[in-house]
């Protein structure tokens, strides 16, 4: 099996680079009538400046005229960062126009009075070329009361914005809870007996999909129960709030874990409920599924708890600007006895991905949170090939905008095409 890589010499990190400009006369302060004044925020590196960079962040750019193109260079080492946008500036504008929002967002209750919602952004475009993007409110895998309407706006470069609405109350709602009687059941023994078959139900409970559901009992109508003078233990610890668990990437299913559950008995103390399904138990994804947690006492009497789990996908970035972080000389031989440390830092989160790691034995790549290098690590490169590391472990969340890393070269000699690629990516939380 062969592979080919592609490596290039990384120049230092571009921030805020502008993306393209498109600007309706309709909104700008006009010079003339064939020019207007475009302005913009100048991007930001730890580089060195180039001296043909523009003097200032605006200009009068021709209306109607081809676009503009705009340039910055930075350097650092023989390492050079570019930032290009164009500038168009033309007559009229009109507003942007959203594609057709879906009619139900799929409803995944988590527990009661909430649920998550997830749906399919629409799309959006405009006629005029401005950059459009689409916000939904409340976005989608996000905890929210049942029958929220999810509004879901496009806006262009210039502030105009047309929007459309997704319904939430087209998925599965909790139902009600059983209508059990309030009053306790007492059945009498016969010939010296202490024990006795109880039978009761069926109970109902409501439903807005299904009208009506029968609840099951635990235990069962036509069970034995124990004469009174043992009294039934209280209810497990279940947490309220349910637990919401995350899958890797790729995977349909995730391991959750909870627990132990304790209940209070009158006679007997502390008893240890037994849940199911049990906790380490894989949950599959997009379900709401109801664990049953029992405490039953010496004579037969039980109590239980239920606990909702939920399993939802991993968040990722989506990528917008991103940057190279590379060993030393890479794709050379690197030297040995040479420790790397670089630290990053930008306005936005930060994510990122390790594209390549081949080394020999005693290299180590070391990437952690924040500005102090060795302080809060999250990923420990060593001894290993890149076929070795699975996909969560080469992609990294850093949950900030800081992070540190440090390659320490302990061979004496290495090969060619050896050492690391890190890719890093400033953009908003959802998926590489």
């Amino acid at each position: 099996m062969c592979f080919t890589f592609y490596f290039t010499v990384s120049g230092p990190a571009v921030f805020n680079c502008p993306g393209d400009i498109y600007l309706p006369i309709s909104l700008s302060s006009s010079l003339e009538e064939s020019a207007a004044l475009v302005t913009w925020t100048a991007p930001m590196s730890a580089g060195q400046p180039s001296e043909n960079n523009p003097n200032d962040p605006y200009g009068y750019y021709s209306i109607g005229g081809e676009p503009a193109s705009i340039t910055y260079e930075f350097t650092a080492g023989s390492g050079i960062s570019i930032c290009t946008f164009n500038v168009t500036v033309y007559e009229g504008n009109d507003a942007p126009q959203i594609g057709t929002c879906p009619a139900f967002a799929q409803v995944f209750p988590v527990y009661p009075n909430q649920a998550v919602y997830v749906y399919t952004a629409p799309t959006c475009t405009d006629q005029n070329g401005n950059v459009t993007t689409v916000i939904c409110d409340p976005p989608s895998a996000t905890l929210v009361a049942p029958a929220t309407e999810i509004v879901c706006t496009c806006s262009d470069a210039s502030g105009l914005t047309d929007n459309c609405t997704i319904s939430g109350s087209g998925g599965n709602t909790q139902p009600g809870p059983p209508n059990c009687p309030d009053t306790e059941l007492t059945v009498a023994t016969f010939g010296g007996s202490s024990t006795a078959v109880v039978t009761y139900g069926p109970f109902i409970c409501s439903d807005a999909e299904q009208v009506t559901i029968v609840a099951s009992c635990n235990p069962v109508s036509g069970s034995v129960f124990s004469i009174a003078g043992n009294t039934r233990p209280d209810p497990p610890n279940c947490p309220d709030t349910g637990l919401t668990v995350t899958a890797i990437e790729g995977s349909s299913t995730a391991v959750a874990t909870y627990g132990p559950f304790t209940c209070n008995d009158a006679e007997q103390g502390t008893l240890l409920a037994s849940c199911n399904p049990v906790s380490g138990s894989a949950f599959n994804f997009g379900e709401n599924t109801v664990v049953t947690c029992t405490c039953t006492d010496n004579g037969g009497l039980t109590s239980s708890c239920n606990l909702f789990v939920n399993v939802v996908e991993a968040a990722f970035f989506t990528p917008e600007n991103h940057l190279s972080i590379t060993s030393p000389n890479f794709a050379n031989a690197y030297p040995a006895g040479v420790t790397q440390s670089v630290t990053v830092a930008s306005n936005v989160n930060l994510g990122a991905r390790l594209l390549f790691f081949t080394v020999p034995n005693g290299e180590v790549l070391t990437i952690g949170r924040g500005t102090i290098i060795g302080e809060n690590t999250l990923r420990t490169f060593q001894d290993t090939t890149f076929n070795g590391i699975t996909t969560a472990e080469r992609n990294i969340l850093f949950g900030e905008n800081t992070f540190w890393v440090r390659f320490v070269s302990t061979a004496i000699s290495v090969e060619n095409s050896q050492g690391y690629v890190l890719s890093v990516y400033e953009g908003t939380w959802f998926r590489f």
